[in-house]
């Protein structure tokens, strides 16, 4: 007698080995931002006492919404260190990203922030950022000092909007009124 699947069972594997290559793709990206020195390890943070590739571990695996990957933190980022230093050669340019959602990755780094699972009170001796920079760096992939400090602004104003402040628009920011506001 054959054996035969039911049709939930191939879409539940169907998943599942998709869930299994979209997890070996954050792990190898990671490598490779780890191998070019985009990400470091060398930044544990006073506040939380992770480091930035594990703040970025966590913020890749979801830490909020899945909070059994802080359990599986130290071998996800062993498995990560290990990649690294395997890799002779890039598989692929980490540069080159698919098409974001600026607002809701600025919204979503904000969330990780506000909860503590990444901070900016550690800047890496190997990459001269914090964590929550290199994140933004490692997110956005080539971006300019400008550009880097522009987004990072945008975080922190969705962060004051997550805590039931308000975001001033774009077109109504100004650096004086920035100025402005961090007097009071």
């Amino acid at each position: 007698m054959p054996d035969f699947k039911e049709p939930e069972e191939f879409d539940s594997d169907e998943r599942n080995q998709s869930e299994q290559e979209e997890i070996s793709l954050k792990k190898a990206r990671i490598a490779e931002a780890l191998n070019l020195d985009y990400i470091s390890h060398d930044n544990p943070s006073p506040k939380n006492q992770y480091t930035a590739l594990e703040q970025l571990i966590l913020f890749e695996f979801d830490a909020i919404d899945n909070p059994e990957i802080k359990k599986e933190l130290p071998e996800i980022k062993r498995e990560i260190i290990s990649m690294s230093k395997s890799l002779d050669f890039l598989e692929y340019d980490i540069s080159e990203q698919e098409d974001i959602d600026e607002k809701a990755l600025n919204i979503k780094i904000a969330k990780y922030v506000g909860r503590g699972y990444i901070t900016d009170d550690n800047i890496s001796d190997t990459v001269s950022l914090t964590s929550l920079e290199q994140t933004i760096y490692f997110k956005y992939c080539s971006l300019s000092l400008e550009e880097l400090k522009e987004i990072k602004r945008e975080i922190v104003a969705e962060q004051i909007n997550l805590r039931g402040g308000s975001v001033m628009s774009k077109d109504e920011y100004t650096k004086d009124q920035y100025r402005n506001a961090i007097q009071y």
